[in-house]
């Protein structure tokens, strides 16, 4: 798996320049330290090369998130998936609000399905190594970090500035870290992944585009997550 540089439409809209910075952030920090510790790595639909007889042997599934389930099938049967940063492919961002919505809701609720499919399977497989069911075990409710962000963010506001409830282990010192770590991680992340990749300084503008994108996508995206958790099929 290569890196999918998302700079052809950057500065297409707002949106693209977010989208831009969070693939910043996501493919050289995130996927580079998955490869540095031996996680379970993703194939992610395009700049990846994959042995011929293996694609034959598995074929393509019928999930509306085909890479990754054929991902999790690949490592439940002792492939492996590498990652380098070093092969690049220009590609171009999602362009409007609504694009980027249904995206994040099909992979949300594609990636929920088949982690609900292949959790057991996943957990029980010989084939996979500590590092990698520990990954899939962060996978498996990752997109439901959207709702516990949503919830947990507006709990504890209407608990603090509108309420004013005070409890004996907690204070408003800790209430407020969490929600500002929360706010700021993935942004610092993605500044990061800006800088090692020696972008523009104009690009760094995303990373406020990024920060508005997560707060408007979130919802849908946990949405569509509970959804690919409780439906029967996709």
């Amino acid at each position: 798996q290569g890196y999918q540089w998302h700079v052809l439409n950057k500065s297409q809209t707002w949106v693209t320049r977010g989208v831009r910075t969070e693939y910043a952030g996501s493919y050289i920090m995130e996927r580079a330290g998955e490869e540095v510790y031996g996680g379970l790595k993703q194939i992610s639909g395009s700049v990846y090369c994959i042995r011929a007889d293996v694609l034959r042997q598995f074929g393509w599934g019928t999930s509306i998130t085909e890479d990754f389930e054929l991902t999790l099938r690949l490592y439940e049967a002792g492939y492996k998936v590498a990652f380098t940063p070093y092969i690049q492919a220009p590609a171009e961002a999602v362009s409007t609000i609504r694009r980027l919505i249904r995206q994040r809701m099909r992979w949300a609720e594609g990636a929920a399905f088949n982690t609900k499919v292949m959790l057991l399977r996943m957990m029980r497989s010989k084939n996979l190594s500590v590092a990698e069911k520990f990954e899939f075990g962060y996978l498996a409710p990752y997109y439901l970090q959207a709702a516990f962000f949503v919830v947990g963010t507006l709990s504890w506001f209407i608990s603090e500035a509108v309420f004013g409830s005070r409890l004996p282990f907690w204070t408003a010192t800790f209430g407020w870290s969490l929600v500002f770590a929360n706010l700021l991680s993935l942004p610092l992340m993605n500044i990061v992944g800006l800088f090692l990749e020696e972008s523009d300084e104009r690009d760094y503008v995303g990373v406020l585009s990024f920060i508005a994108l997560s707060y408007v996508v979130v919802p849908f995206q946990a949405y569509a997550a509970i959804k690919g958790f409780l439906e029967p099929s996709e």
